[in-house]
């Protein structure tokens, strides 16, 4: 984990932790996996949480379906960063070795390993000229299926080839895991989707369910997802909850001043400094690029009982000062002397 400064670009912080990885990577321990970048989100960013769930479905076929369908199409909408799948069983082309066929044809383990990894990829052949056209050659060699692996030439012994079929059975079978997901009892795969870094989670969600929706016409009959965490639902629910200490914290204060100062000016004074206080701090907020998150609204819920508290001393104060000292001075210095005593 790489920590730094409060207000440090991230971008750039990404750009300093990538150009020093470049310079260690050909100094790790052979067979060391290179060293990757996440994607620029965190656990604050995990906004939407849903299950891809099956009756009587093999797990193995769940998670197949969540890696290869759901979470591609995901990872291509507005608003998300990245995908997460736990549980199920991950889909593997296993290779179980004859030792003693092995020690027939006198091949080793690592000529089976080698020889299986250097046919399963695609390569270029180059480009044929033609007049004005260029025609592209590829060459398709990824193994897709059982009978690939099993025809995979291993070595030769007296001018006959060896195959891996003949020293090993090849099976489809889940991948060893480290993690499992249920829902109700029952085996299932957890997807969370988190956002991009300042994207507005709103329209994120909105995009998120819209291609969900689709996703769901194209699986089949028996599999189905199910949301069980959307981030947006609290955030509207935070929203009316300001709205109604706005109104509850206007009705307040009006009540309390014409209960102790009976004076129906100052109250709609008062009364007026959240609205204008919300106002100003969105305003604020759009300039700085904040966005309307969990914590910014929970902020301003918090500051209208202090800008209502603040706001009834200031006036009462005032009041009080015009009453006493009418006539002494000046309304503006009056008013000004009486806000300099609260602070």
């Amino acid at each position: 984990t790489v920590e730094f400064d409060w207000g440090m670009d991230i971008y750039l912080a990404r750009q300093i932790v990538s150009s020093k990885l470049e310079l260690i990577s050909g100094r790790l321990p052979i067979g060391t996996t290179q060293p990757i970048l996440g994607p620029v989100s965190s656990r604050m960013g995990e906004i939407f949480e849903f299950a891809v769930i099956g009756e009587e479905t093999d797990p193995m076929e769940l998670r197949s379906i969540a890696d290869w369908t759901i979470r591609y199409r995901l990872q291509g909408v507005e608003g998300v960063s990245f995908v997460i799948n736990l549980g199920g069983f991950i889909k593997q082309f296993q290779v179980y070795l004859k030792p003693k066929m092995l020690k027939n044809y006198d091949v080793t383990i690592n000529e089976v390993k080698e020889a299986i990894e250097n046919s399963n990829r695609n390569f270029s052949g180059g480009i044929i000229m033609k007049g004005s056209q260029e025609t592209l050659i590829k060459g398709v060699g990824r193994l897709e299926t059982i009978d690939h692996i099993q025809n995979t030439v291993i070595t030769s012994r007296n001018n006959v080839p060896v195959y891996v079929k003949d020293v090993a059975d090849v099976k489809i079978g889940p991948k060893f895991r480290r993690e499992s997901g249920s829902h109700n009892g029952k085996e299932s795969v957890y997807v969370t989707i988190e956002k991009q870094y300042g994207g507005d989670t709103l329209i994120a969600i909105a995009n998120v369910k819209q291609t969900l929706a689709q996703i769901a016409e194209d699986l089949p009959e028996r599999i189905n997802i199910k949301s069980f965490y959307d981030q947006s639902i609290l955030i509207v629910k935070s929203i009316e909850h300001v709205e109604i200490s706005i109104l509850e914290g206007t009705f307040l204060i009006i009540l309390v001043m014409m209960f102790f100062m009976w004076n129906l000016r100052s109250s709609f004074i008062a009364s007026l400094t959240i609205p204008f206080s919300i106002l100003i701090a969105l305003v604020l907020m759009d300039l700085f690029g904040i966005k309307l998150t969990v914590m910014s609204i929970g902020g301003l819920a918090i500051g209208i009982g202090k800008v209502a508290n603040g706001s009834i001393l200031m006036v009462e104060n005032i009041y009080r000062v015009l009453r006493e000292k009418k006539g002494q001075a000046s309304t503006l210095e009056l008013t000004s002397e009486a806000a300099k005593d609260v602070g």
